[in-house]
């Protein structure tokens, strides 16, 4: 069984592995050029306003990485669940922290309104739904789970808009 433990160390292995391959000969430069000048900024203060390094860049597209790495375990851990409770409430603790750095990220969104939809709180599910839609509004995954969120909830009338959308989305006639 895949636990997101193991997930989390073999992902973490390789990304240090593939981080030192990357930055060892960008560190080198970057030490080579601080001990050819001696004006070079080595404190945290002194490098205020300079632009961002070629490592700084790496480190923060490692970030970015790191959390589509996290995003896609947390839809592992969604799939595998079987709707069993505590997957659930563990997928949920690792998508929180990623809804509130990637806001605005209509993966990272669809995934907590398919948790929501699974966990029966068709409420919470078509916030989320409706999010990505505003986001991007031709996601007919989002506008077919606003659609049954919205018939869990008996509102009839955005249920039937939200159908009509899918079916306008995926190029159905309308009916």
């Amino acid at each position: 069984m895949i636990t997101a433990d193991r997930v989390f160390i073999r992902w973490g292995l390789v990304a240090i592995g593939v981080a030192h391959l990357l930055s060892s000969p960008a560190m080198a430069q970057d030490n080579q050029a601080r001990r050819a000048s001696p004006t070079t900024p080595t404190s945290l203060p002194a490098m205020r306003g300079a632009r961002p390094s070629e490592n700084m860049k790496r480190a923060m597209a490692n970030r970015a990485a790191t959390d589509r790495d996290r995003l896609a375990l947390v839809e592992a851990l969604v799939n595998e669940s079987g709707g069993d409770p505590a997957a659930l409430e563990k997928a949920t603790a690792e998508l929180t922290p990623l809804l509130e750095r990637r806001k605005g990220d209509p993966a990272a969104l669809m995934l907590a309104g398919r948790i929501a939809t699974i966990v029966q709180q068709p409420a919470a599910a078509a916030l989320h739904y409706r999010a990505v839609l505003a986001i991007s509004p031709n996601n007919s995954e989002a506008a077919l789970g606003l659609g049954n969120a919205l018939t869990t909830l008996n509102d009839v009338a955005g249920a039937d808009a939200a159908f009509a959308r899918y079916r306008e989305i995926i190029g159905l006639a309308p009916r």
